[in-house]
């Protein structure tokens, strides 16, 4: 049965979308890829859909691959599926993994990938990085496509105009087993994002400022589109990243329609269609936008001028606050959320209405799937140039990938980086997680581009602040939390 029309592309065996159905009165971005992607749709159940990309992490897809020899079935189109460890991989060398239990699951990845005759990007080799670096970078992920992982960041992928949704376990055996996945469809929800974003103001800024809006509850059930004159305006690697933090507010799968700023980043990538097929592909991926009657069940519009550089004070990525304000005071607390608040803040050893401003800072963490691509090396480094690292700040800045690594080295930036007083560190999931070695002691306060400051996200007892990579580079040179633009 031919479930999904592709083509193949030129590099390789690895798939890029057909055509997507156009012209359809009232069809969101979401509808069209989701709709060209259906194989059946189950009467009072959920969605037989077909997905283009599977990734595969080390953590999560054992168990999957062990359910395929249970059954003793093969994986149904392995040129479909990409593998790379990332969440136990060290960043300051990667001849061994010292915790047992890492090292298990990135050699069962390696061997459950060679088993299966699927692509494999090992640790320490040049394709390697964080998967949702790598993808969109080596242009595997694509518009159009549907993409899944075992992983709750896979939204990442949305940016290039994609359904990136992460996916549980069993979902993933699956995927292994039928190149397609139950799923039941999802509201769509548009966030707006009109005007000019102010100096200093980020893509993570951005995404910061919305879950404080919406709350980290508030796209629950919902695809989000990002739209609007800012988001046109924003670079891929800022996209990337706001389509990253979807999830951080509950949102199934985050997406933005392709356009030129889309095209001139994946065109003559590795895996990017090349001449004839290129050309061909982006007459389809300019189709690839929400009708302008299109309606959508909830759609939100902000002001890009009211966002300005962010940082959290809480234990969630929505318990937020601009940089040069104060931490809510009890009497701006609903009653029924005061116990959740003071708990937050008893954690972070903060008080209601503290401004985090001058608060001194232990750790400062650069990289994750968030912020590890090379704009976020660039911003830092024009922050740090010229200046000191503080001698009271541990600095652990860390790519997304070996690519990205190479371009910091290209770029003459981890000069920049070293004279400043900095080390560049080995791609990794780093301090984004408690996953590997780099973990912050109990009690300390890091400052991180990371996506979650949950209670003991990147070490037992770790306090952490989500922000910007201005901000947090502006924090390192001086010790405590800093406003970048008073820098």
């Amino acid at each position: 049965m031919e479930q999904n029309k592709t083509t193949n592309n030129p590099n390789g065996s690895l798939p890029i979308t057909g055509e997507v159905p156009v012209g359809r009165r009232g069809s969101t971005l979401f509808d069209k890829i989701w709709d060209a992607h259906v194989v059946q749709n189950v009467e009072d159940g959920p969605t037989q859909l077909y997905i283009d990309r599977l990734y595969a992490h080390e953590v999560t897809s054992p168990q999957a691959f062990d359910t395929l020899r249970d059954k003793n079935i093969g994986v149904f189109r392995p040129d479909h599926v990409v593998a790379m460890p990332d969440h136990n991989t060290p960043s300051d060398q990667q001849e061994v993994i010292n915790d047992p239990v890492g090292r298990k699951q990135v050699e069962t990845l390696a061997k459950n990938c060679a088993e299966f005759g699927i692509k494999h990007f090992a640790m320490g080799t040049k394709d390697n990085g964080i998967i949702h670096v790598v993808g969109p970078e080596k242009a595997l992920s694509l518009p159009g496509m549907t993409i899944v992982c075992g992983d709750s960041h896979t939204s990442t992928h949305g940016a290039v105009g994609a359904i990136a949704m992460g996916i549980g376990t069993s979902e993933v055996a699956q995927v292994l087993a039928s190149q397609c996945i139950l799923q039941s469809k999802p509201k769509t929800m548009r966030i707006n994002i009109e005007g000019t974003l102010p100096k200093g103001t980020t893509a993570k800024d951005v995404a910061l400022y919305i879950m404080a809006q919406l709350t980290t509850s508030g796209a629950t059930g919902y695809a989000v589109e990002y739209a609007g004159s800012a988001i046109r305006n924003m670079s891929m690697e800022g996209r990337l990243t706001l389509s990253n933090l979807s999830i951080e507010m509950g949102s199934r799968a985050g997406l933005i329609a392709p356009d030129e700023t889309t095209f001139a980043y994946l065109k003559g990538r590795e895996y990017a269609p090349k001449g004839e097929d290129w050309d061909k592909a982006v007459e389809e991926w300019k189709k690839l936008y929400s009708d302008e009657d299109a309606v959508f069940d909830k759609e939100v519009t902000y002001r890009a001028e009211d966002i300005a550089p962010r940082i959290t004070y809480g234990t969630n990525p929505g318990a937020g606050i601009a940089i040069d304000e104060c931490i809510p005071t009890l009497d701006e607390i609903p009653e029924a959320d005061k116990s959740q608040f003071l708990s937050m803040l008893e954690y972070m050893q903060f008080e209601p209405g503290q401004k985090l401003e001058g608060v001194p800072v232990d750790y400062c963490f650069l990289g994750a799937c968030t912020n590890g691509r090379i704009e976020d090396f660039r911003a830092f480094a024009s922050v740090v140039k010229g200046k000191k690292k503080a001698d009271n700040v541990v600095a652990w800045l860390v790519p997304g990938s070996w690519l990205v690594r190479q371009q910091i080295i290209d770029e003459g930036i981890d000069k920049i980086l070293e004279e400043a007083g900095f080390e560049l560190r080995l791609p990794s999931c780093s301090a984004c997680l408690a996953m590997n070695p780099d973990k912050v002691p109990a009690g300390k306060l890091a400052i991180s581009t990371s996506n979650r400051n949950f209670v003991g996200r990147q070490g037992p007892g770790a306090r952490t602040i989500l922000a910007s990579p201005l901000v947090v580079a502006a924090s390192a040179i001086t010790g405590v939390v800093t406003d970048p633009r008073k820098l």
